[in-house]
């Protein structure tokens, strides 16, 4: 079988969650599966050596889509061309996107609906073409694979989609994220935060984070709480960047700590080492800084109701987002109940097991063999 796969993607740092999905799975489907040939197909030349496999060949597609009308002749011009020049028995639209034109059978990867709310990480011209042509993408499809139940509802009750059609398929996230032991949180607390507690927030990079009513929550528990428990800001900043100005006139800014420009590794020690993640996300399809934590064992406070709960369970704390005194809550009680969030400790060692990367490769592997066989 010759599967083809929209890898445009796979190097765009600009979507951290898409490119590691994108690699992670793709790259254990091939390995997992020699009898199968993946075209990657990108639009710019790609020297990527991860994927030099030898049933792994990599195609470019030019001119890369800049608007609207670019990304309709990609897709229904270009790239059926090429799925009929390559032989392809099948096309994987990891981030959503399809080809209305083409006869070849497509699986459909919908992370979210954010672009219902009008919040999404996508460029301004990508969006446009997403939210006009989404629900023929849908009609499209064969098969509809998604990160969470959650958005699998969604797509349900917003667009009548057949649950038959629809597979949760999870996803996993880098082996960095794991737990440490007591000397090494030691360790990373006296290099990051000069030997204190704190609390960690990585959501930065998301568009709902709700950053601001978590400075608003951090100074509610330390009204309450005199404790010189920090808040360390790390990872992405895209959507917080503004906001971050304002920390200059936040009464307690000196226990607020910003660490820009971490390397994953790096990222991974401070999640590892913190007291607790906050991450009370307004709305996310798959909440991988949340699995991130439970994979540190490390309790998460976030948000009810949502995929966040979904991953979280019986390992989370849950706030309304929109309620820094909810949020504020939480962090209080996770603080002063040892005995709680040891039990949550356990609870995300658990529960992490849930996830991992060679189970969602192996969740969308089944999928493609019912599509082919049909």
């Amino acid at each position: 079988m010759r599967i083809a796969v929209d890898t445009r993607f796979l190097h765009a740092k600009e979507n951290p969650d898409v490119m590691n999905f994108t690699a992670e799975v793709f790259h254990r489907l091939s390995a997992a599966h020699p009898e199968h040939h993946f075209l990657f197909l990108n639009d710019t030349k790609s020297n990527d050596q991860a994927s030099a496999s030898t049933n792994v060949e990599q195609k470019t597609i030019h001119p890369k889509p800049t608007n609207l009308l670019s990304y309709k002749w990609w897709y229904d011009v270009k790239l059926p061309f090429a799925l009929k020049k390559y032989k392809a028995d099948l096309f994987v639209g990891t981030y959503g996107f399809a080809s209305l034109t083409t006869s070849v059978p497509q699986i459909l990867v919908v992370r979210d609906l954010a672009f219902l709310r009008k919040q999404n990480s996508s460029s301004a011209n990508g969006l446009s073409f997403y939210r006009r042509f989404f629900s023929s993408f849908i009609k499209k499809s064969k098969a509809i694979v998604t990160l969470s139940d959650f958005v699998k509802e969604e797509l349900v009750t917003q667009y009548n989609v057949d649950r038959k059609i629809i597979q949760t398929i999870g996803s996993g996230t880098a082996s960095s994220f794991k737990t440490f032991d007591w000397e090494e949180r030691e360790a990373v607390k006296e290099q990051f935060a000069d030997g204190h507690e704190y609390f960690v927030f990585t959501g930065g990079s998301y568009l709902r984070s709700n950053f601001l009513n978590v400075l608003k929550a951090f100074s509610i528990f330390k009204k309450w709480q005199k404790t010189r428990m920090k808040l360390l800001i790390a990872g992405g900043f895209d959507a917080i960047e503004k906001d971050l100005e304002k920390l200059p006139s936040y009464k307690y800014r000196a226990d607020v700590l910003v660490k820009r420009d971490l390397e994953q590794v790096e990222l991974a020690k401070l999640v590892a080492a913190s007291y607790a993640m906050i991450f009370p996300l307004s709305y996310g399809g798959f909440p991988v800084p949340v699995l991130e934590s439970l994979k540190c064992g490390v309790p998460v406070i976030t948000t009810k109701h949502s995929s966040m709960s979904e991953v979280a369970a019986e390992a989370g704390l849950y706030a309304d987002p929109s309620s820094p005194e909810e949020i504020a809550e939480q962090m209080k009680k996770v603080f002063k109940d040892e005995r709680l969030r040891n039990e949550l400790i356990e609870a995300a060692k658990m529960r992490s097991e849930y996830f991992s990367w060679d189970k969602t490769a192996a969740l969308l592997g089944q999928v493609v063999e019912q599509v082919v066989s049909k």
